[in-house]
């Protein structure tokens, strides 16, 4: 690397983190960040890439809903926990017990059904700003074929946006009635929502949703390891400058 005749060749008079730190960014000395969106579609690979990252796990116990009870509790104006909102579109979200759609023993979000499956919508909102990672359990309402575990018809579209911005949409086929499957990404930009929806192009039935992670907000503060690499980088060029400086006080 050759980052001492980059200082001394161009005169430095008030040298700043900044102004080296895009210095090694132009010279392709540190790479810029591209924004991506990285998919996963198992819960330990995702948790593993994830490591440190402090998740809130959303499941949907004690909503009200009743235990055994073939309806569950709606939510017509919506449901909001911990910061993340779900809202039906073209249905209404509704939490029940998961016996109804081949989970047994634990409470679980979906829509009522009043319209079309191929048009049933849920509207996921994240937290203020935004988040890096999001995960949840997948299932679908229906099932298909004969003998036990039964075929899961349902393909679903996850499409995330930044904003306004479309970051891309993904499809994830649960394959077991009463299994979950699980689809998870990350992001470089903020996912601010997502919507879930059926593939309308497939047959099934109306998206089920379990066990959600949500990562943690954009913020200010960097992540720790980025001042380790900075000061690790700056480091022959910061000590350039400053020997550069004590010599001229030295010759005043």
């Amino acid at each position: 690397m050759r980052h001492h005749a980059l200082v001394f060749r161009f005169p430095v008079r008030a040298a700043s983190a900044a102004v080296v730190f895009t210095a090694l960014v132009a010279t392709g000395a540190l790479p810029a960040r591209a924004q991506m969106v990285t998919r996963f579609d198992d819960r330990t690979v995702f948790n593993t890439a994830n490591a440190g990252t402090t998740f809130t796990v959303i499941n949907f116990e004690n909503m009200g809903y009743t235990t055994g009870a073939a309806t569950g509790t709606t939510f017509g104006a919506g449901l909001t926990i911990s910061g993340t909102s779900f809202i039906g579109i073209n249905d209404t979200i509704q939490v029940i017990d998961g016996f109804n759609v081949g989970t047994p023993n634990n409470a679980v979000l979906t829509v009522q059904g009043q319209g079309s499956s191929s048009q049933d919508s849920i509207l996921i909102t994240l937290p203020s700003g935004g988040v890096n990672a999001f995960g949840t359990d997948i299932k679908d309402t229906n099932q298909l074929g004969g003998a036990a575990p039964q075929a899961s018809g349902g393909v679903f579209n996850f499409t995330l946006f930044s904003g306004t911005t479309n970051l891309g949409s993904f499809q994830a086929k649960p394959v077991l009635f009463n299994n979950f499957a699980f689809i998870g990404f990350t992001s470089d930009t903020p996912i601010t929502s997502i919507r879930l929806g059926a593939n309308s192009g497939v047959g099934g039935g109306r998206p089920v949703l379990d066990n959600l992670e949500v990562g943690p907000t954009f913020g200010a503060v960097p992540e720790p390891g980025t001042f380790a690499l900075g000061g690790a980088a700056l480091g022959p060029l910061a000590g350039a400058v400053l020997v550069r400086r004590k010599r001229r006080r030295r010759a005043a």
